[in-house]
């Protein structure tokens, strides 16, 4: 009886241990499987997250400088071609040709006798053009500055004293075959004075008309002269050769006093 009670027991006992055993295999696996499913969730989860992490960098590899540094480039070559269409170098140093062609500019104009006008240009050049007697030397202001002179054909005498006088930067002078009288002192002390023709016509050449040109190396008197006025080449330091016409009748009081001609 108590082996029967025993071997029942232990046989409860066995049913009841399997079945627990059984159970807690189930559990242990679906908590493995439970557990396998969150790890591979969040493996998923953090792949999902990842690729949302890139997807902005993806986005912003567009949103660089460049089209920017595109619109500077061609912005700096519309700079370059304007500044080369203006003439000058695309580094902003503008040409020296450039300059150099430039026209002279008009600085002040006025009548200076009836049909008589002058101009006086930024270049220094002072013309007189017309006809007739030039009676006032409204030019006067510029005297400092004025380089070269041209007077135009049809002017016949300039009869202000000391029309010329002082202009310290003239150098040359065109004179027109009109002309009649180089007046008194017309070209006192202009020392840079190194190129005149007297044209044939004048007759008169009067005092002191070249006085201390000191710069003046030749000169030729015209067939046309027959009169030279006091001093009218006197302190010409500078004036060895003279050509004299035998058309001359009168020579001023030391006409060519202190010249290298007179002295040779």
């Amino acid at each position: 009886m108590n082996r029967r009670v025993l071997a029942i027991i232990l046989s409860i006992c066995m049913i009841f241990g399997n079945s627990t055993f059984v159970y807690a295999g189930k559990v242990d696996s679906s908590s493995t499987t439970v557990e396998e499913s969150q790890e591979s969730e969040e493996e998923t989860g953090l792949e999902e997250k990842s690729v949302q992490t890139e997807t902005p960098e993806t986005e912003e590899a567009p949103e660089t400088e460049k089209a920017p540094e595109t619109e500077s480039a061609s912005e700096t070559e519309k700079k370059d071609s304007a500044i080369q269409s203006e003439g000058a170098k695309p580094d902003g140093v503008y040409s020296t040709e450039a300059e150099g062609d430039e026209e002279p500019t008009l600085v002040a104009s006025a009548n200076c006798g009836q049909n008589a006008k002058w101009k006086y240009y930024s270049n220094g050049l002072l013309t007189i053009t017309g006809s007739g007697t030039v009676t006032s030397p409204g030019w006067s202001r510029y005297r400092s500055s004025i380089t070269r002179i041209e007077v135009g054909e049809g002017i016949t005498i300039i009869t202000v004293n000391g029309a010329f006088t002082n202009c310290s930067k003239l150098t040359s002078v065109t004179l027109p075959t009109t002309l009649t009288v180089i007046v008194d002192n017309m070209f006192g002390n202009c020392t840079s004075l190194a190129d005149i023709t007297l044209q044939e016509g004048i007759t008169t050449i009067g005092a002191y008309a070249f006085r201390e040109c000191s710069s003046l190396t030749s000169i030729v008197i015209p067939e046309s002269v027959t009169q030279i006025g006091s001093e009218a080449f006197s302190g010409c330091t500078s004036l060895s050769s003279i050509t004299l016409p035998d058309s001359i009748t009168d020579i001023g009081e030391y006409a060519f006093e202190g010249t290298p001609w007179l002295d040779a």
